[in-house]
């Protein structure tokens, strides 16, 4: 969908990121998401792969959940990420 930020002429957008972490219980699920939490929420302008990014927010979750195939268990949230259209 359409993003909050960016549009016309500006050279940055942002994107929304979908995260599932998957392990073998589920509380080792969100144990994981809990690492990507810190991660994604202590984000900081910062150039990653000639990508500048600007901060992370999040914006759904943690939902625990199973693989409808696999049954295993995953947590996943989304993430609102403000980042240059342009290589840095």
């Amino acid at each position: 969908g359409l993003g909050v930020f960016g549009g016309g002429y500006s050279e940055y957008s942002d994107k929304r990121v979908d995260v599932h972490c998957y392990a073998a219980t589920p509380h080792a699920a969100h144990e994981l998401w809990l690492e990507v939490y810190h991660a994604m929420h202590n984000l900081r302008r910062v150039v990653y792969s000639e990508c500048l990014l600007h901060w992370a927010r999040k914006s759904g979750g943690p939902i625990a959940l199973r693989d409808p195939q696999t049954e295993w268990p995953f947590t996943f949230a989304s993430w609102q990420v403000l980042s240059a259209d342009r290589a840095a």
